[in-house]
């Protein structure tokens, strides 16, 4: 990454963005970066009213990110649950997932209109330039699924390479894991003239049994994946023109749940998965001019779908077992107006329109546990940053949204609307001192698989009852919060950051899985099976915080971050899903003269032992990770050699599902990779 970038990007700001300060010394000039997941608009990281985090490529770079959970699950209440394969590692942000949180690339919603086992996020870390997390109630400005907040990514662009006045660059990266085996190679080339820009990237990584803690090993998990991304841009007179292709496409060899502990007995078949991600994002918009109106215009269309080949043990045929496919276009402005001294305002408005299509089949035939059928929500919304003089700013906004949910032989089509407001209050208290309070409502929709999924039968693993009378998952939350960003403390340039935020909610008819009975199961599977059911949880209550805060001084920084969420069934007091308590620590140094950087990540998660769900309770654990980056001065060429998981821990992940209740999680590996660029 350039240093122009570096520089923008890299306030140190806690291991919500582990880029740091630690290459001030290189520059005289350390910039605030600007967030837009908050209000939609750009805002400076450091005063906006929420809880956030940043996340930047050279965060995924220094540690050989080969899935971008490994950077994403050390934020704070932010995890992905589902054990080591890629493919099954599920996010969650502040105890909510699936449909109750918004995933976007580019804009780009990334929707899966069933609750299933496998990942809903396939993109490689290479080819993100940043990464935000808003944390706390998001619809009023997301529509359906803002519940627990947005996880949105960037991918590369010219922009993030080239200089003005500069015409061309590449770049390459060669690494390997001995844990899984695995290896990756990327390669970028981009170019442009002033009016047109383009960038290509590529990618391969192939993986194979994974070593857990405790000399352990998965299996089988076997494949390989190769990916690729395509941007042309253009600017024509005050218009900017954005048109990308973004591809990932995998075979694996895994059981059908990939979150599955295969030594159990009766584990899921054995299948050979192909997994294909196509999206296409077209954008317009006005160039960004301080003071002025600006105007975008978004068009996209994502394309995500699971096939199986019959395996060995499987008793079906070549099946496609889901695919999604997601239309969507966003239109939005803003005008500012007002004396920004006294009283202002920035006005922002949109509508968004999204469809889904689900699509699967078992053998040939429909599927009875993931039903066919489409989901779409149009959306208008409104809101108002207002500043009250210097100090004061208060920020309304409102959206209303009108859904339908068809099936497409099961059931009747369902509709509805909602309207969901918030608003937020800032003080900046003093210079680089903010303190906010916030009220915010969220709401999301039940999928297809949780209304209508049924299938029952001895020779079934797991059964399915459906529950056409779900209703929406709705949630108010109020937040309060405080952000800290100083120098010279301490010490003559010194940089303290500190962040915090405490949230109290209230979630009403929360869509939870439930055990309604069971079954003795026969072959080709033994024991007694469970029957499950999506189920409304009348009220429950959500209240927890995140702290985070770094320091550094010269070339040397500490960070940490701690996070706290507990969700209970408020007419009985049981314990519902709630990740654990988590605290990460950093420490992160430089030595400038012969280009080495050194960093060192503990990452301390607490005993679940709260969980109503006694399958899904987890003992604590705490794994530690050292990385050792070299980049000669006047090279080119940079070398990362790190080792994660250092004691190696046996461990497994608190996730929300109960079928395999230990799948731990992979052990000490040794990683190094070569990458340059031009």
């Amino acid at each position: 990454m350039c240093l122009r970038n570096r520089t923008l990007i890299c306030l140190a700001i806690a291991p919500a963005s582990m880029c740091s300060n630690l290459f001030a010394a290189e520059t005289t000039t350390v910039l605030d970066p600007m967030v837009v997941s908050a209000t939609r608009t750009a805002v400076p990281l450091s005063s906006a009213p929420a809880s956030i985090s940043v996340v930047t490529q050279e965060d995924f770079d220094e540690v050989q990110a080969e899935s971008v959970s490994q950077v994403m699950k050390k934020l704070p209440n932010v995890d992905f649950g589902g054990g080591p394969r890629v493919n099954g590692e599920i996010p969650t942000i502040r105890g909510y997932s699936g449909k109750s949180i918004n995933l976007l690339v580019d804009g780009a919603r990334q929707d899966w209109l069933n609750n299933t086992l496998r990942s809903p996020l396939y993109i490689d870390p290479y080819f993100v330039s940043s990464a935000e997390v808003l944390r706390g109630p998001a619809s009023s400005l997301y529509g359906p699924g803002g519940n627990g907040g947005v996880m949105s990514f960037r991918t590369i662009a010219v922009s993030d390479f080239l200089h003005a006045g500069e015409t061309f660059g590449a770049g390459a990266r060669i690494g390997a894991a001995d844990a899984d085996r695995s290896k990756h190679i990327n390669a970028r080339v981009y170019g442009q003239n002033g009016v047109v820009d383009a960038l290509a990237a590529i990618g391969y990584h192939d993986w194979g049994t994974i070593r857990q803690g405790g000399d352990l090993y998965l299996a089988p998990n076997s494949g390989h994946a190769a990916n690729g991304l395509l941007k042309v841009g253009a600017n024509l007179g005050n218009m900017r023109f954005d048109l990308s292709r973004e591809e990932y496409h995998s075979d694996s060899v895994e059981n059908s749940n990939p979150q599955a502990n295969s030594t159990l007995a009766g584990a899921p078949a054995v299948q050979n998965f192909h997994t294909s991600r196509e999206q296409t994002v077209l954008r317009a918009a006005t160039a960004d001019k301080p003071g002025g109106a600006t105007f975008s215009a978004t068009l996209y269309g994502t394309d995500v779908s699971v096939t199986a080949d019959q395996g060995a043990s499987a008793a079906v045929a070549p099946n496609t077992l889901m695919r999604t496919r997601t239309t969507g276009v966003g239109l939005q402005g803003s005008l500012p107006f007002g004396n920004v001294e006294t009283f202002a305002h920035r006005l922002t408005a949109g509508v968004d329109y999204y469809d889904d299509h689900q699509t699967s089949t078992s053998n040939f035939a429909p599927n009875p546990v993931i039903p066919d059928g489409k989901q779409n929500a149009v959306g208008v919304f409104v809101q108002d940053e207002i500043s009250l003089g210097k100090s004061w700013s208060l920020t309304p906004s409102v959206r209303s949204d009108h859904f339908e949910t068809t099936p497409a032989s099961i059931g009747s089509a369902t509709s509805a609307s909602h309207t969901s407001p918030k608003v937020t209050l800032a003080w900046q208290a003093a210079e680089g001192a903010t303190l906010y309070g916030s009220y915010g409502e969220a709401f999301r929709v039940p999928t297809l698989a949780e209304l209508y999924q049924s299938i029952s039968g001895t020779q079934f693993f797991s059964n399915f009852r459906q529950n056409p009378n779900l209703r929406p998952e709705t949630d108010k939350t109020a937040e309060v919060g405080a952000k800290l960003s100083r120098g010279s403390v301490f010490a003559g340039g010194d940089r303290l950051n500190l962040r915090l935020a405490i949230f109290d909610g209230k979630a009403k008819d929360l869509v939870t899985t439930a055990v309604v009975g069971t079954y003795a199961r026969t072959f080709p599977f033994v024991g007694t099976g469970s029957i499950f059911q999506a189920q409304n949880v009348t009220n429950a209550n959500r209240k927890g915080g995140e702290a985070e805060g770094s320091y550094a001084l010269g070339n040397w920084q500490f960070n940490a971050a701690y996070s706290r969420v507990r969700v209970t069934d408020a007419s009985n007091g049981n314990g519902l899903f709630s990740p654990p308590d988590k605290l990460t620590l950093q420490l992160r140094g430089r030595l400038p003269s012969n280009g080495v950087s050194v960093m060192w990540n503990t990452t301390g998660v607490a005993a679940q032992d709260y969980d109503a769900t006694v399958s899904r309770q987890r003992p604590g654990y705490a794994t530690h990770d050292i990385f050792v980056n070299w980049a000669p001065t006047g090279q080119k060429f940079k070398v990362n050699v790190g080792i994660t998981n250092l004691s190696d821990k046996k461990y497994s992940t608190y996730q929300s599902s109960n079928i395999f209740a230990y799948t731990y999680q992979e052990g000490r590996s040794l990683k190094a990779a070569l990458s340059f660029d031009i």
